[in-house]
């Protein structure tokens, strides 16, 4: 009987530890949902809810100024045509350039970006907006299937990385130790130090890297020696910053063809630069091959317009 006893107040032990890991977790991933929404919309001054309708379509526009073309201006007359046809920004920054040219869209020397949301691909199809894009030198529009779901569980995938290395003690990535075979000085002088010296001229201390992405050929994945997301996914997990929006790539002009979209925080030129020379990454950046990509940093500015 006592046996017994003692295998009843297991069990029932045992039946509350569900409802004691959901009072554990739950605050915890309402302290991330909030912390995650916090950098989005302070530091990367990104308005995108939390919640959107399912049939909603995202648009990214790259956008080349004409000679003596002022930005502001240009960009409010071109969210003023986005809200009039029910649309709503969620991101301007400024460029200076691309870091990574694809092939598939030339050369432009990309001074912009948009992204806006409709609520509907046919709300986006009935929108007139080649008025606002008619006074650029060059524009390319690049439609995003963003999930609803992905967006809200964003956050909770970057706690369950982190949780995930802490239960399992992995190394942490930092501070980041710099690889011996890059220089610090040799990065800021090369054409993504150029463009991000370029940016933190105008003041800026975050940094918004948009990424049209091409995947990798069969050949390409052969070749590969590791899973690159999930190691960034890592590094993103520790370091507070990381991913803002990410979605499939949708052609909606031309015959240009992505596969996805993804558009990530950096706190700071610095903290990139130091990314960008550190063991961590140069071991990572390996094992990623993708068969093209065009590559844009940019800064925050929509709070600006």
């Amino acid at each position: 009987m006592t046996e017994k006893r003692q295998t009843r107040g297991k069990l029932r032990r045992l039946r509350w530890l569900p409802i004691a890991l959901v009072l554990v977790l739950t605050p915890v991933m309402i302290w991330q949902h909030s912390r995650y929404q916090d950098f989005r919309k302070g530091n990367a001054q990104d308005r995108q809810s939390t919640f959107y309708g399912a049939n909603t379509f995202h648009v990214l526009w790259l956008l080349e100024l004409a000679p003596g073309q002022p930005l502001e201006p240009s960009l409010r007359r071109f969210i003023a045509a986005i809200e009039a046809a029910s649309g709503a920004p969620i991101y301007a920054g400024r460029a200076a350039g691309s870091t990574i040219e694809s092939n598939q869209l030339g050369t432009s020397a990309w001074d912009a970006v948009l992204l806006a949301q409709f609520p509907s691909r046919e709300a986006y199809d009935a929108a007139s907006l080649e008025a606002v894009r008619a006074p650029f030198l060059h524009s390319y529009a690049q439609g995003i299937s963003r999930s609803v779901a992905a967006n809200l569980v964003l956050p909770q995938i970057l706690l369950g990385a982190r949780l995930f290395d802490i239960v399992t003690m992995k190394p942490s990535i930092f501070p980041l130790v710099p690889d011996p075979g890059v220089s610090v000085d040799d990065a800021r002088s090369s054409r993504i130090g150029t463009l991000l010296e370029a940016l933190r001229a105008d003041g800026a201390d975050g940094v918004v890297f948009v990424n049209l992405v091409k995947n990798e050929t069969p050949e390409q994945q052969a070749g590969s020696s590791g899973p690159h997301p999930r190691k960034m996914l890592r590094a993103m997990a520790e370091g507070g910053y990381g991913p803002l929006h990410t979605g499939a790539a949708v052609r909606i002009e031309g015959d240009v063809e992505f596969d996805r979209v993804m558009i990530n925080y950096y706190p700071s030129v610095d903290f990139f630069l130091s990314l960008m020379t550190s063991t961590f990454i140069q071991e990572t950046i390996d094992s990623y091959r993708p068969s093209e990509m065009e590559a844009l940093p940019t800064v925050p500015i929509l709070d600006e317009l």
